[in-house]
């Protein structure tokens, strides 16, 4: 429904209001940005290009009306969308290429409204000056857009796959056509040294892991000493732990930060608090992207596999 209704799904895992107050207190926050941000209703948005150029395929949540006409049900400053472009006719007799994205939408106030954007790019000759130009953050949220689709329509192995080529292909093209350097080295124009890194880091996240792997769950064990061994290891589940509030220069400003951090993003999240011989490390190791897991290589050892991938 959230799909074509220009929705957003949110994820509270293992949320209970007594037992896991900082799930809670996550959903009030989120709930709190829902309600007081800028909103749009009854929104249709179209994109127009240069003549030679046409769009591919669409990403996000919306309804496709025809070939360049969205339609949202709603609309807002946290909504984002991503298309893809194909090139039908040569460029060499242009010197620019124009795109135009105009929002129709009725406000909060019943007030018809539209909201233009335009773009105009150069063309240019010099394959050197096309990698300059990469944005490689728009384009890891493009990938992470066609990632997700290509998992729902064919699989997720293939969707990995295609991540894993995205950073060949380019990387590939820039040693073989623009770089003076021997393809037994691995190169990258300076827009796309962070794109292997992405692509790890993407490839690790749980919506895209693969992971064949089957864990039983533990059997629940009485509230008694008489149960715990020294050859065990045992989960007490009491709820979750706060941050103190101490009455310290420090932990005020460890507060302050965190709070600072929690306020400049549109979704509040939760904290943990991860001791050393807590089994809630597990966690915070599955964020160092950079390090090698059982089903995932490291930073390193998947910069070599790229080379390898580019020398074939």
């Amino acid at each position: 429904m959230s799909k074509y209704s220009a929705g957003c799904i949110f994820y509270y895992p293992s949320f209970h209001s007594t037992h896991n107050p900082s799930q809670a207190e996550k959903l009030q926050k989120d709930l709190k940005r829902y309600l007081t941000r800028k909103i749009g209703f009854e929104a249709v948005m179209r994109i127009r290009c240069t003549k030679g150029l046409s769009m591919h395929t669409f990403h996000g949540n919306f309804f496709v009306r025809s070939t360049d006409l969205l339609s949202l049900a709603n609309i807002n400053p946290d909504a984002g969308f991503a298309v893809q472009l194909s090139i039908e006719e040569s460029l060499t007799d242009t010197s620019l290429v124009c795109f135009q994205t105009a929002l129709l939408y009725t406000s909060s106030k019943g007030e018809r409204r539209i909201r233009v954007h335009t773009l105009c790019l150069p063309v240019v000759s010099s394959l050197a000056d096309v990698y300059a130009g990469v944005d490689v953050q728009a384009a890891i949220c493009l990938l992470a857009n066609m990632a997700v689709d290509r998992s729902v329509s064919s699989s997720l192995s293939d969707a990995r796959d295609a991540l894993v080529n995205a950073v060949v292909d380019p990387l590939s093209a820039y040693s073989s056509a623009v770089s003076s350097v021997p393809r037994s080295t691995l190169t990258a124009p300076s827009s796309l040294k962070l794109l292997p890194l992405y692509v790890l880091a993407l490839l690790k996240q749980g919506a895209i892991h693969v992971n064949d792997r089957v864990v039983p769950q533990p059997s629940i064990q009485k509230l008694s000493a008489e149960k715990l061994t020294r050859e065990g290891a045992f989960l007490m589940d009491c709820g979750s732990t706060h941050l103190p509030e101490l009455d310290t220069l420090s932990s005020e400003r460890t507060r302050s930060f965190i709070t600072w951090l929690r306020d400049s993003r549109p979704l509040s999240p939760v904290l943990h608090l991860v001791k050393d011989e807590s089994p809630a490390k597990t966690d915070f190791f599955q964020h160092l992207v950079e390090d090698r897991t059982e089903a995932a290589l490291s930073y390193y050892e998947f910069l070599l596999h790229i080379q390898q991938q580019i020398c074939k």
